[in-house]
């Protein structure tokens, strides 16, 4: 019923963007979204893909953790059906919190590139620490860092993407950072509920907390991007520079 209300907002209130002249332009413009696509997966030196990269491998480990954390809950510290709903209530205040009442300040004061990174640190040591929490206390410590971590890094992630993109494709690369981000959300909490059964309880976190890591070496010298390295999709005239394809 949510999409729903939704769709008819979007019918009524939201227009389109930008005007397609003709066929031949939406013709180019199509041609343009897919060499933009390819250079995406491929080109990992630009900042725009990496920064793509970045987002979709941190939002399917934070959508895996959840994937197995009720059950790690029942199974660890015997959290059961009735008790649940406090774990999941605590994280979802700590998120609002985070992102309603500190992110602004954080940013304002560190910038987005140093709050992405104590983000994914964040991240990272809660994802890792969970396996070795003895109680309670610092069971919600741990769980504490892993809302922090994903407010700080995912809208920093974002803001730092449309920094570096020309405001004529931003449609096209937040629609490959939301696609890929979905596949993402897809592909590691399988991974995580495969890893649970048959390698073991703490294999799915220590899993994600190597990922993240490895997202950190990714973001290294993030500090030093600039606008419109990749030359596509030009809107006034020229080429599509890494295809040669006429505009």
């Amino acid at each position: 019923m949510l999409c729903v209300l939704n769709l008819l907002f979007a019918w009524r209130f939201l227009g389109e963007s930008r005007e397609r002249r003709d066929a031949q332009e939406a013709t180019r413009t199509r041609w343009a979204s897919m060499v933009t696509i390819m250079h995406v997966l491929i080109s990992l030196r630009e900042s725009a893909p990496r920064l793509i990269w970045m987002y979709a491998i941190a939002i399917g480990v934070f959508q895996g953790m959840l994937t197995v954390l009720a059950v790690f809950l029942a199974d660890t510290f015997g959290v059961g059906p009735n008790a649940i709903w406090i774990v999941y209530t605590y994280f979802g205040l700590l998120a609002v919190v985070a992102r309603a009442g500190i992110l602004g300040w954080v940013v304002d004061r560190y910038g987005e590139v140093t709050v992405s990174r104590i983000g994914l640190i964040l991240l990272a040591i809660g994802l890792a620490g969970f396996p070795f929490m003895p109680t309670y206390g610092p069971l919600a410590v741990v769980l504490a860092l892993v809302p922090l971590g994903a407010a700080f890094t995912f809208p920093c992630v974002t803001a730092l993407l449309l920094r570096v993109i020309h405001r004529g494709e931003r449609g096209v690369y937040l629609g490959i950072q939301q696609t890929l981000g979905g596949i993402g959300r897809v592909v590691i909490p399988l991974w995580a509920g495969f890893a649970y059964d048959h390698l073991g309880h703490r294999v799915p976190f220590w899993t994600s907390a190597a990922l993240v890591g490895g997202i950190l070496v990714l973001g290294l010298g993030i500090e030093d991007l600039r606008p419109r390295e990749l030359g596509l999709a030009i809107p006034d005239g020229g080429s599509v520079a890494a295809a040669g394809i006429s505009t």
